[in-house]
């Protein structure tokens, strides 16, 4: 048996695509059945609704969540957004921005690009109020 290369996804993003991301599984199911096998590769999600764990920690949820997930050692974050752009956390202003944050960092750090989405990156926090997430979105 040839050796098979994993690939791991892990999604960041707000409550309010929860039905958008409960379809993830079934589509990285399908994808591992085909165009991934023909090419050796095996796509595994993160997601802390079923990797993480309840309980408490000094950086509140997310620092249970961010060992977990490890998101500095995917390779893509994928982000999925609609009106909302999370909840703040210690250290930013939604988790989903801690997330892309720490994926951005690691990017930088490796010194070769993984992948982007858009023109931009991340960088500091956004000055909205959290009442207007649609100005963190677009």
């Amino acid at each position: 048996m040839e050796p098979v290369n994993l690939f791991r996804i892990v999604v960041a993003s707000p409550s309010d695509v929860q039905a958008e991301r409960n379809a993830l599984p079934v589509v990285l199911e399908e994808l591992n059945r085909g165009i991934a096998a023909t090419q050796k590769l095996r796509l595994e999600l993160g997601r802390w609704e079923t990797d993480a764990y309840p309980g408490f920690h000094l950086e509140g949820p997310q620092g249970l969540i961010d060992p977990i997930l490890r998101i500095e050692d995917c390779d893509v974050l994928l982000g999925i957004f609609w009106k909302r752009f999370g909840t703040p956390t210690t250290d930013a202003g939604s988790g989903t921005e801690h997330e892309f944050l720490r994926a951005y960092t690691a990017w930088l750090c490796s010194g070769h690009r993984r992948s982007t989405a858009g023109d931009g990156v991340p960088s500091g926090h956004w000055t909205a109020s959290p009442q207007d997430h649609s100005v963190w979105v677009l």
